[in-house]
């Protein structure tokens, strides 16, 4: 089908011939002036698609990969505008957006099929290096696999010949030590245990000794603690006389703990006075600052009363930049704490500078 303009004729590529011919319920004439909208995009892509020809898919060249590139975005674009033509056509007519969108889906399924092909050409490359090290981290896996636990935490994709073998040798090293830890740690056990047995022997000869000690060492003592008790009889007596004269002693000291008592009371009646002063002043203070705070709030209220250059003025005039401690910041921090400061004392002369212009 051909349509016949004043200087250009675009002729209707075959897909979009077919959604017409198949939309039989929309007039013929309507249904060519729908598909002529759609014609210059569809040889956009035919034009487009040509490169693909030309190329190598299994092997492109750094050359087909920036060509590919560059032929997707066209596509995208022309993709873009045959969007835009579409939402224009049903807006207008909304009886024939069933037509529309055929054609569209015409173009946008060729269109990404076409850029699919381009893509793989564009990527190849990149997906060529993803497998390579793909492939490489698996082999590597399976060969630190008998050295290391875990040899996915590594990323063995990536790691240059060099670094590999060291990290292997590493890893080998480790793995040795501990081999040689553990049959150490068995041999260890085993000298321990023989060695608890001799402990054991000795252990219940000296038990045995020091029972035949302890007998001959009671009987000693029983004869001991009879002179004791007679020892102790004389000394309960004179411990008692001793505990009457303390008694006496301590009777004196609570008297004169008593009289530091009463003494305690009266300075612990004297800060209670005190402190009750203390309440009444910051009771007063307290009346004082809500009376503060009322006049604020209607100072504010008035606030809402003024001109808006006024309130404005006073919302620029109550802002201030807050102080930070320099203690331990760097020279660089400082800078950047000054450059700031600056430009809000800057903005503020700006703000003020903007409502004198209201």
């Amino acid at each position: 089908m051909v349509a016949q303009t004043t200087e250009i004729t675009v002729v209707v590529s075959a897909e979009l011939e077919a959604v017409v011919i198949q939309n039989t319920q929309i007039e013929p004439t309507k249904a060519q002036a729908h598909a002529m909208a759609f014609a210059p995009a569809m040889i956009k892509v035919h034009e487009l698609s040509k490169a693909l020809t030309i190329m190598d898919k299994s092997n492109p060249t750094d050359s087909d990969s920036k060509i590919a590139k560059r032929m997707r975005l066209d596509l995208v674009d022309v993709r873009k505008r045959a969007e835009e033509k579409k939402v224009e056509l049903k807006s207008m007519i909304l009886i024939e957006g069933g037509l529309i969108d055929d054609l569209f889906k015409v173009v946008k399924k060729t269109c990404e099929l076409t850029e699919l092909e381009y893509a793989s050409i564009e990527k190849f490359a990149e997906n060529k290096e993803k497998e390579r090290k793909q492939k490489l981290f698996n082999e590597r896996v399976a060969s630190l696999s008998s050295v290391c636990e875990n040899p996915t935490i590594y990323p063995l994709g990536d790691l240059e010949e060099k670094y590999y073998n060291d990290l292997y040798e590493g890893l080998r090293l480790a793995d040795q030590a501990k081999r040689d830890a553990q049959i150490k740690a068995e041999n260890d056990r085993i000298k321990a245990e023989k060695q608890a047995d001799l402990d054991r022997i000795e252990t219940k000869r000296i038990a045995d000794e020091q029972a035949e000690a302890q007998r001959l060492e009671n009987i000693k003592l029983k004869e001991e603690n009879e002179a004791k008790e007679k020892q102790l009889t004389e000394e309960r007596l004179k411990a008692e006389t001793e505990r009457k004269a303390e008694a006496k002693k301590q009777a004196e000291i609570q008297a004169q703990k008593d009289s530091e008592l009463k003494k305690q009371q009266a300075e612990k009646a004297e800060l209670e006075k005190q402190l009750q002063y203390k309440k009444d002043a910051e009771l007063k203070a307290e009346t004082e600052r809500k009376e503060q705070e009322k006049a604020e709030a209607k100072k504010a209220k008035d606030l809402l009363k003024a001109s808006d250059k006024v309130r404005l003025n006073n919302m620029v005039s109550t802002m201030s930049f807050p102080e930070v401690s320099e203690t331990g910041l760097s020279d660089e921090s400082l800078k950047i704490k000054a450059d700031i400061k600056d430009k809000f004392t800057k903005f503020q002369i700006w703000a003020k500078e903007q409502i004198e212009k209201m």
